[in-house]
């Protein structure tokens, strides 16, 4: 079973980030939220427009506003 660690903005929507399987070759760079800064896993990164479970679990209004600001932080790729 796939474990969800946090939520990558994709296309103006947030899609889930798994962690990786057991054995597969990932880099050693920390992904951290980029609306609170906490860890969210300690390989895989960077990422950029990623945020932690807890702030996924936000209101749907505060969800918006931190969609728009990571869009203003980092682009809309």
């Amino acid at each position: 079973m796939e474990r969800i660690i946090g939520y990558t903005l994709e296309k103006e929507e947030f899609k889930p980030l798994y962690a990786p399987e057991k054995g597969s070759i990932v880099t050693h760079a920390f992904i951290l939220c980029g609306n609170c800064g906490t860890s969210v896993y300690p390989a895989m990164g960077p990422r950029y427009k990623t945020i932690c479970l807890a702030c996924h679990e936000s209101s749907v209004e505060d969800l918006e506003k931190i969609k728009d600001n990571l869009i203003k932080k980092f682009g809309n790729f």
